[in-house]
């Protein structure tokens, strides 16, 4: 998957590029270096350097090994990061961190407890 946006958020089409299995080429702005792991999950380039994009998308054409070992690291990085499961232990940890501060909130300082039973 190739795009020639400078914005491509994280979030959007890489995710979506990379949950089927496709290397990416992405320029190296935002949250694309976030998304795409370079030489892991597709390649990087800097921005407004279309002989880099080109170099990029011709060298995965020409090496559809390295297209595809970077097409299945990017789908395991998204169901690791963005899956079911992921989201469930994010979810998780955010309502323990909640909780923890919830009861450490009302909890009363033993030396406050302990002057008024006098």
């Amino acid at each position: 998957m190739v795009t020639r946006r400078h914005f491509l958020a994280a979030s959007g089409l890489a995710g979506f590029g990379m949950a089927a299995g496709r290397p990416l080429v992405a320029t190296n702005v935002g949250g694309n270096p976030e998304a795409v792991a370079d030489r892991e999950t597709g390649v990087l380039v800097p921005p407004g350097d279309s002989r880099a994009l080109a170099g990029a998308m011709l060298g995965l054409l020409r090496h559809p090994a390295t297209a595809a070992r970077f097409g299945a690291a990017g789908r395991l990085r998204v169901a690791r990061r963005f899956g079911l499961f992921a989201m469930v232990r994010q979810y998780e940890a955010l309502y323990e961190h909640l909780l923890a501060r919830r009861a450490e909130a009302l909890a009363v300082p033993e030396a406050e407890g302990s002057a008024g039973a006098h």
